[in-house]
């Protein structure tokens, strides 16, 4: 962590820690997460992930959802063509819901979402 406050959560949402300037924490492989801010104040952090795959470039989208007012009150895009975007580009998945079941809908939902003119960087 560089600046702010990071709450993250591991596995089951009980297991939550909040990361400060300095912090930092190893998510391990397989454990669902999630992480947010918590405050008005900016967060700023310096992230690796083995295999990233896209997830950089599928956060900075997801900020700019967020500057853009196109996120719900806990930060999830509003709109479900993004969200397939994103979770397509990500490689991300919802916990709780078998990834088996979720990518067919989500590749789908993607495929909609381009035929619409959405791409990962916005609407074209």
């Amino acid at each position: 962590m560089i600046e702010g406050v990071l709450t993250v959560s591991l596995g089951s949402r009980r297991d939550r820690r909040e990361l400060r300037a300095g912090e930092s924490l190893d998510l391990p492989p397989h454990i669902p997460h999630r992480f947010w801010n918590p405050s008005d104040q900016p967060v700023r952090l310096v992230g690796e992930a083995c295999p990233g795959a896209q997830l950089g470039i599928a956060l900075e989208r997801l900020c700019q959802l967020a500057r853009e007012g196109k996120v719900t009150r806990g930060g999830a895009p509003k709109d479900p063509l993004e969200v397939a975007l994103l979770f397509e580009q990500s490689e991300m998945y919802l916990t709780g819901i078998p990834p088996a079941i979720q990518r067919p809908l989500q590749r789908w939902l993607a495929d909609l979402a381009r035929r619409r003119g959405y791409t990962t960087h916005g609407r074209s």
